[in-house]
């Protein structure tokens, strides 16, 4: 069957892909309405698959942005973890060294100053005991005895005990005290004078002699008070003190710018500690002198007379106003037949007889000096006593700082406190107790250290460890992340570019293909090549040794199938060689661009499936690769279409490329019938249709002698 139609009656189909197209008319083929709402589904269906691509696209790149987010969060977190704990460890092990140096250092201080009381009363322990040898061979009977070369012996006690001072106290009671005075008469003068002349022949305190403008001792020969001494009742007259009396007897070192002799220890104002050594036999530690009052004027200048004393007693550059207390110690007449007094649990004082009292004088800042390796600095000692205020010493290596009345230590470290009594100093003190006999008493006057640390000596153990250990955490995990972007960056840049050249390539294989047949041969590629690129693979059709596969290779089987019913169209251009003779090659793409670009947005919009494009001859199929029952009616609209568009445009582009170009006309045939299509697997495979139909739609569009019709076969 032929049908003729007029070539000037564009379809409203092409009116609404090229407005040069335009055309209200719409056609009746046969019996068969075609509706142009059926078109539109087919439009709509694939704008609708392109809005869901779409929406999948975004909904993965929000999912990639989220792991981005997670991942940026993770790290943020995780450089803010590691740097809290790379701070805290760092600073907790600074602390815990601080602690334990600490802890080591007070437990050497107090090991120290239990060893430094320890050589004390050691001292003082042997020379009493010497002493009393001394009077039990040589027939002296108490108060009566004088210890020869007193001031040669005390030398080397004085230097091992570091006190500056030792005195001599005989018990004298009233019975005794008129024999007493005769005896230091008769005596007196001639040790005193022994002892000037040691210290002037060894060259010792020469210097105080010269000073104090000492040539010769001051005497006075019967016992008397505080008054006598400082010069205010120089005869010691009356002196109504009842008894018994502690006369001073024997001194050294001997520094005589007071009365060297019998002067009255029963006479000190605050003595609980002299009668406590005298009654519970026992060594007693008296409060602390030389201690500044600020609010009690005369109690200042006694301690200022005091200091001024002792002053001739010290290393020249040492403070003479620092805390100074005095060891009682009991000289008991047979001391010497006891071993241990401390060990016997029946030792009755009122069975034993004490003789006397030996004093030593000694500045609390000797007992701790050179106690710690120079160094380490910072170390508090507090002093306590409810018989005198609070003071305070700073430890500094081999040296001590007298930091004044108070306890100075910070309260920050109160939990760090290590203290101990007095008595309780031997439990530092790891060496063996050297001195034997009597123990020391804490009842009238209990004395407490305590131990703190300070600024200065944690700052030996603070640094910029635990700032520099952070930041340099912080600049590694900032550092990685930074690199970490930029691979970001480097990558989502890579997959741009990768997505782009594969949407190019799915592109111009869906030009190529329908979509149907694209999808099988994209699932046919990845069985057959995984983690290999499917589309350049497709493309270029090529193995792994980049040898195109021989048909022994193929392993899945081909891709095509028979459509039963489908129509073919071959659609040419009369008088287009002879047109494209006089024609420059720009030119001739140009009107083959403009023609098919409108040819195939009509073929879109009709459902019709683009084959291929054979010099100016251009194939089309509808019901194939989707079969349609209405296959060759919307062939022949298409066609009409396709020809009405032409003949429009033509006529436009002859104002560009000449006057015969609006004379080119498009030679349509078309047939329907059975067609074999499928993929033809090779060097640029393409979509190939086969068979009777296809050869018969070609025939009758090389029937030269009708351009201007529409050739339709059954």
């Amino acid at each position: 069957m032929k049908w003729r139609k007029n070539q000037h009656e564009p379809s409203p189909a092409v009116a609404e892909s090229h407005p040069a197209c335009a055309s209200n008319n719409e056609e009746d083929f046969g019996s068969d309405k075609i509706s142009l709402n059926e078109f539109k589904d087919e439009e709509e269906l694939q704008s609708e698959n392109n809005n869901q691509q779409g929406m999948l696209a975004t909904r993965e790149t929000q999912q990639i942005f989220r792991l981005r987010i997670l991942v940026f969060s993770f790290l943020f977190l995780s450089m803010v973890l590691v740097s809290v704990l790379t701070y805290y460890y760092t600073s907790t092990n600074e602390h815990t060294d601080f602690e334990v140096a600490f802890q080591d250092n007070a437990g050497k201080v107090l090991q120290a100053l239990g060893a430094s009381l320890d050589k004390a009363i050691a001292g003082v322990d042997a020379f009493v005991i010497s002493i009393l040898s001394y009077a039990r061979e040589t027939n002296q009977t108490w108060p009566f005895v004088t210890v020869p070369d007193f001031e040669a012996r005390s030398t080397k006690f004085l230097a091992l005990t570091k006190a500056p001072l030792f005195s001599l106290f005989p018990l004298v009671t009233p019975e005794t005290r008129l024999e007493w005075e005769q005896y230091t008469q008769q005596h007196g003068r001639d040790w005193a004078t022994k002892s000037m002349d040691y210290l002037k022949r060894n060259n010792l305190f020469q210097d105080v002699y010269r000073a104090r403008n000492i040539t010769q001792p001051q005497y006075l020969d019967f016992i008397h008070d505080y008054s006598a001494w400082e010069g205010d009742n120089p005869q010691g007259l009356p002196y109504t003190n009842p008894g018994p009396f502690l006369p001073m007897w024997q001194t050294a070192p001997l520094i005589p710018t007071t009365p060297v002799y019998n002067w009255d220890l029963a006479t000190v104002v605050d003595n609980e500690s002299v009668l406590k050594c005298l009654e519970a036999h026992k060594v007693s530690l008296s409060k602390a002198y030389h201690i500044a009052y600020p609010d009690d004027t005369s109690l200042d200048l006694e301690n200022q007379a005091w200091a001024d004393f002792f002053s001739s007693y010290i290393t020249t550059g040492e403070n003479p106003m620092e805390p100074l207390s005095d060891f009682y110690y009991p000289i008991i007449e047979d001391a010497v037949d006891w071993r241990d007094v401390r060990g016997d649990p029946n030792y009755d004082p009122s069975q034993h007889k004490v003789v006397g009292i030996f004093s030593q004088s000694v500045y609390w800042r000797d007992m701790i000096k050179n106690l710690l390796p120079d160094g380490t600095s910072g170390i508090l000692a507090v002093f306590e006593s409810p018989c005198n205020p609070v003071f305070t010493y700073e430890i500094n290596g081999q040296s001590v700082k007298y930091l004044g009345v108070g306890d100075f230590h910070d309260s920050r470290y109160n939990n760090m406190e290590k203290s101990s009594t007095l008595q309780n100093l031997n439990d530092f003190y790891v060496g063996e107790i050297t001195y034997s006999y009597v123990p020391l008493e804490q009842d009238t006057c209990p004395w407490k250290v305590r131990i703190f640390p300070s600024a200065k000596f944690e700052a030996h153990y603070k640094s910029y460890n635990p700032i520099t250990f952070t930041v340099v955490a912080a600049v590694i995990f900032i550092f990685t992340t930074t690199v970490l972007v930029f691979y970001d960056r480097w990558v989502e840049r890579r997959q741009h570019i990768v997505m782009e050249s594969a949407a190019r390539s799915d592109k111009i294989v869906s030009s190529l293909f329908p979509s149907n047949v694209r999808d099988r041969l994209y699932n046919e590629e990845q069985k057959e090549r995984n983690n290999t690129n499917r589309q350049r693979a497709f493309l270029s059709n090529q193995d792994a040794n980049n040898k195109t596969p021989d048909i022994e290779d193929v392993k899945s089987p081909p891709i095509a199938d028979l459509f039963p019913a489908a129509t073919v169209l071959f659609a040419d251009l009369a008088g287009f060689t002879s047109w494209s003779s006089t024609r420059d090659p720009v030119q001739v793409f140009t009107l083959l661009e403009t023609l098919y670009g409108a040819f195939d947005k009509a073929a879109k919009r009709s459902g019709v499936f683009k084959v291929e494009t054979i010099g100016d001859c251009y194939v089309a199929a509808c019901g194939v690769p989707e079969p349609r029952r209405n296959h060759a009616v919307v062939m022949a609209r298409f066609a009409a279409e396709c020809r009405a568009c032409m003949n429009t445009l033509t006529r436009e582009l002859e104002l560009t490329m000449g006057p015969d170009t609006g004379e080119l006309r498009l030679r349509c045939g078309m047939h329907s019938g059975a067609v074999t299509a499928g993929v033809l697997r090779g060097d640029k495979s393409r979509f190939q249709l086969f068979g009777d139909t296809v050869n018969t739609g070609k025939y009758n569009d090389g029937m030269r002698d009708m351009p201007l019709q529409l050739l339709i076969y059954f």
